[in-house]
Formats: C-alpha cells, sequence, structure tokens
C-alpha cells in the first residue's frame, strides 16, 4: 500500500507524542514493505536551516534542500517532505500535486491545527482521507476546541475514518459532533525489546513539557514541598516554557532543565518517578505506558484519558481540570501529590512494587500495539475507498 501522512510538527526530531506516534506508525509500515511518504513542517520556529542541516547531519541523514521553502530526506524507508513556508496556499498546493503524483491508498491527516491539511487532502483524495485525533484543543468542535469551525467540522464528516486512542475521546468526539470514531492503538516502540530503565537511586522526579496544560504549576508546587530532592524538567520545543514558567523553573535551585531527546529512554534513564499533572484533559497520555513498560513509576492526573494510558496501576491523583482552551488554570490542591510522591520516596518497597506492576502492565500494553492490526484496519478502509458504489 501507499501512505501519506500531513502533519504540522517537524518528522525529526520528535520530542512529543503525537508526532513520534505519527512517525513510528509510518517507520513499522514502511518496514513491511509498504510505501509512505510525511508531508510536514521542516522544523520548528525557533529552529534555523542551520541548525536542522546540523541536527540532521548529526543523526547521518541527508538533508536534500530543493528550494528556499522546502528539503527533503529519507529516514528509516519513509521519505518527508519538509515545507518552511508559512504561505498556506503554496503548503495546499504542494500536497496537492504530492497526492496527486504517488496516488496513494489513503492520506492520514494528524490534528491540522491551522485548518488546511484536511481541506487539500480532501480536494486530491476525497475517499481515501483517514484523521488521526492526538489533542482536542486543535479539534474545531466542543468545548476544549481552540477555535470552533462548523467548515472544518462539516469536513471531518467526508473523511473515510476518523481516528482516537481512547474511549475517553471516541466518546468526546460522537458527544460534541455526532462522529463515530475508530480506537486504535498506535506504535510508539519499535520491536526491539524495551529495556528497563527505572530504579529506585535514579536522580530525578521528572516532568516532560514544563507548560500549564501539563501541570507545571504542581511540579513547581512540588519542588518547594521537597527541596532537598532533585526534579528535572524537559522543555519539548518551541515556547516551552514560556519566559514566566522558564523564570519560576530556574528560580527553584532543586530543578534542573534536561534537553529533550528522540529516545525517550534518554529522560528515563535518569528518572525516579515521573509526573504526569496534567490539567488539560488528554486524549491517550503516550508517555505513560512508556514509561511504565521501562518500569519507572507514574503519578498521573485523572484528567481526560489518562486513567487509561495508566493500566489499573496506582497511582491516579485527583486535579481540578481547565475545561476549555482559554489557559486558565484552576486552583490546584498538592497535597494529595506530595503524599503520594512522599511514600514513593520513602518507601523502597512501594517503588518497587509500582515499578514492577508498572512495567508488567506496559510491556502487556505495548505487546497489544501490534502494527499488523493498523495494517489491517488501513487495508479496509482502502478497499472501502475503491468499492463500486
Amino acid at each position: 500500500m501507499r501512505f501519506v501522512l500531513l502533519q504540522e510538527e517537524p518528522y525529526l526530531p520528535t520530542y512529543s507524542g503525537a508526532p513520534k506516534a505519527n512517525r513510528r506508525l509510518l517507520e513499522e509500515l514502511a518496514r513491511r514493505g509498504h510505501a509512505c511518504l510525511a508531508v510536514c513542517a521542516a522544523h520548528h520556529t525557533d529552529t534555523s536551516p542551520a541548525a536542522l542541516e546540523a541536527a540532521m547531519a548529526a543523526r547521518g541523514i541527508e538533508l536534500r534542500r530543493v528550494s528556499s521553502w522546502l528539503c527533503q530526506l529519507t529516514f528509516r524507508g519513509v521519505a518527508v517532505d519538509g515545507l518552511s513556508t508559512g504561505d498556506l496556499a503554496r503548503r495546499s498546493a504542494w500536497i496537492g500535486g504530492r497526492i496527486a503524483e504517488r496516488s496513494p491508498d489513503l492520506v492520514l491527516v494528524a490534528d491540522d491545527p491551522r485548518r488546511y491539511l484536511l481541506a487539500a487532502a480532501l480536494a486530491a483524495a476525497p475517499e481515501r482521507v483517514v484523521f488521526v485525533i492526538h489533542h482536542h484543543r486543535h479539534l474545531p468542535f466542543g468545548p476544549l476546541a481552540a477555535r470552533r469551525d462548523a467548515e472544518q467540522t462539516a469536513r471531518l464528516h467526508h473523511v473515510r475514518a476518523v481516528l482516537v486512542m481512547s474511549r475517553y475521546s471516541r466518546d468526546y468526539v460522537a458527544r460534541h459532533a455526532g462522529l463515530t470514531a475508530l480506537r486504535v492503538a498506535l506504535p510508539v516502540d519499535g520491536p526491539e525489546p524495551v529495556p528497563h530503565l527505572g530504579a529506585a537511586d535514579n536522580r530525578f522526579v521528572t516532568l516532560v513539557k514544563p507548560i500549564a496544560d501539563k501541570g507545571v504549576s504542581l511540579f513547581l508546587a512540588l519542588a518547594d514541598r521537597f527541596p532537598e530532592v532533585e526534579l528535572a524538567a524537559v522543555p519539548t520545543w518551541g515556547s516551552s516554557p514560556d519566559a514566566i514558567q522558564l523564570a519560576a523553573l530556574q528560580a527553584r535551585r532543586n530543578v534542573h532543565l534536561l534537553p529533550p531527546a528522540d529516545d525517550i529512554g534518554d529522560v528515563l534513564k535518569q528518572t525516579r518517578v515521573l509526573l504526569v499533572p496534567s490539567l488539560f484533559p488528554e486524549t491517550f497520555g503516550l508517555l505513560v505506558p512508556e514509561a511504565m513498560a521501562r518500569g519507572v513509576p507514574v503519578l498521573a492526573s485523572n484528567a481526560g484519558a489518562l486513567d487509561e494510558a495508566k493500566l489499573g496501576v496506582d497511582f491516579m491523583l485527583p486535579v481540578r481540570p481547565m475545561t476549555d482552551a482559554s489557559g486558565r488554570v484552576p486552583p490546584q490542591d498538592a497535597r494529595p501529590w506530595a503524599a503520594t510522591l512522599d511514600l514513593l520516596l520513602s518507601s523502597t518497597r512501594v517503588w518497587e512494587r509500582c515499578s514492577r506492576l508498572s512495567r508488567e502492565a506496559g510491556l502487556a500494553h505495548l505487546a497489544r500495539t501490534r502494527i499488523e492490526d493498523c495494517e489491517e484496519l488501513f487495508g479496509r478502509l482502502a478497499e472501502e475507498a475503491t468499492a463500486p458504489i
């Protein structure tokens, strides 16, 4: 089969769950002999073309500069078109041309926050578009939408399928848009064995992407309550964190800023406990089972689908979730988080039990995220697209 993926995030590096899941999906499909193309941003807004070239060279990847706004590369069998123009009409035209040229069996559109990817895909391949939801903030409907858009919502009713990763997300799109979504488990780890990285003497209590949505306010409160404990914050891309949040993190002597990594293991092998105190409801939380499979205990909030991502393992903790995309953060009670963190840090027995149960559940979950299941689903959707009316 032939696939085209459209996403706003760069293909490389991948520092967060959504683009990582998209990338791993294409890599696994390519490994099984399918032809895959990703059309995406060339780089993050705070990365220069020269820095991009250096970063790709460090990975041993040849970056071909086609024009002032287009570069191309191939990584693990996947062809990548990186676009660096802010002209959405030019981007749309390029997408339309590439779809016409490659004649894909399916076009996968991820999130589409600026509302041009889906329109371009439907114009070029109206029967073959599959929409993948990673963030409710980017949807054009519902209380969590950053911007409601009736026209974009109407487009979603014309796609071949809508894919989500949780029951929570499936119910959300049904309730707020009348869409029937298919729940899938996208592969976030490759076929290689998952290493055991958790250790009770690892250095840090860690938060990835220290922003308001991800609960940086609770992280800072814990840093103040545990002045002798070393905490780590891992900014991922762009404005994460903003200047105010960065200053607050740097003001704590026990908080360290770690560089992001393509391989989350580089972060997790330093992590004693992972904090996922998300306040904006998560559509799943791919990092949670990744960490658990590596034996790292996770403290997660009860916002959105994180209870599904935790796979029935302690510890789920209460927050007052954000109820819209305004950025307003309700006051939070850090006491349950502090008490649970203190329990994990002070009791090796409790930490080891959580680590063991987390690894068992995480590995079982990863075993269920079979690329064969995605492959079968995509094959069925492609057949439906070509079936006579």
